[in-house]
């Protein structure tokens, strides 16, 4: 129920945001707004999604002599960021592909052409496909990192979850939390199913102590479910490692959703490590013995770096 109501207050959001720059491109002389005029609601999207936007309208000012390349590049992501499926994303790029091809056309109404495209791209129908899961596997980099590679996943975001204690905070306290990350994903294109399975080959289920060389509860791992269609799926899954692992014993518990506070202010440089700090990562993740654990638990299993 919490992950709906999300969505939907996201959708009123973004279907009223449009509108409103609906009505300023067309009362402006079609003037792009700032890039900032487009913001999300939750703090933790607002620079990427804000600056996203922005570029995707500047890139549809194209003159006759300007290529598409690019702009057709920049929808594809844009429409993976809003989780889309590839088939309705291929047919609006067609769609935008003959809007804005040079033609003798007024070039003032074929931008109010590609304007009410823009609509279309960002309505309502993006946002229902989308849904969320929130898993604790140690470090949030790594699981971060772990789970983006994922076809159908738009973004994971790392944060904490599971405590009492309200706005935590990497450096302060964070006691009765987990490091953890919202993953949010197109079902239509990667189920929750396939989550948990790619969730169990990236974590040492077996640690009671934490994940690989960080130790402490902050560290553990976790299935956070928000629904009983999920926890059903999480317990068949944890039954499957169990019986996959007759001689050890699975710690990883399957707990209720909780409040989850995404990392943000001055620690938000914790959000896409491993793509802003590569070599850091990559040194840390490697000392840390995680991807060598992994192989030696899951065998070829293991999607390791």
């Amino acid at each position: 129920m919490r992950v709906r109501n999300t969505v939907k207050k996201e959708v009123l959001y973004k279907k009223e945001t449009i509108k409103k720059l609906f009505q300023k491109l067309f009362s402006h002389n079609i003037r792009l707004p700032p890039i900032k005029q487009y913001e999300h609601q939750n703090s933790h999207q607002n620079i990427q999604h804000s600056f996203t936007f922005g570029n995707f309208l500047q890139k549809l000012q194209l003159n006759s002599n300007s290529s598409i390349t690019s702009a057709h590049s920049f929808i594809k992501k844009a429409c993976l960021g809003f989780s889309y499926s590839q088939v309705s994303c291929k047919l609006k790029l067609l769609t935008f592909h003959r809007l804005i091809t040079p033609t003798q056309e007024n070039s003032s109404m074929r931008y109010k052409q590609v304007i009410l495209l823009i609509i279309g791209l960002f309505s309502i129908t993006g946002n229902a496909n989308a849904d969320k899961a929130i898993f604790a596997g140690g470090c949030f980099w790594c699981i971060e990192s772990d789970f983006e590679k994922l076809d159908g996943v738009s973004e994971v975001i790392s944060g904490f979850t599971g405590g009492t204690l309200k706005d935590p905070t990497y450096n302060g306290n964070h006691h009765g939390h987990y490091e953890a990350v919202e993953i949010n994903y197109d079902p239509n294109i990667v189920s929750y199913q396939e989550l948990l399975d790619h969730y169990w080959v990236n974590i040492d289920p077996f640690d009671p102590r934490g994940q690989f060389c960080d130790k402490g509860h902050s560290y553990l791992s976790a299935i956070f479910v928000a629904n009983n269609k999920e926890r059903k799926l999480a317990e068949m899954s944890r039954k499957k490692v169990v019986k996959q692992f007759p001689k050890q014993k699975v710690v990883t518990p399957i707990l209720a959703a909780a409040t989850f506070y995404p990392i943000k202010g001055p620690e938000s440089f914790h959000q896409d490590y491993y793509k802003n700090n590569p070599i850091r990562y990559k040194y840390y993740r490697w000392g840390c013995g995680r991807d060598q654990r992994l192989i030696e638990i899951w065998g070829n299993e293991a999607t390791v770096h």
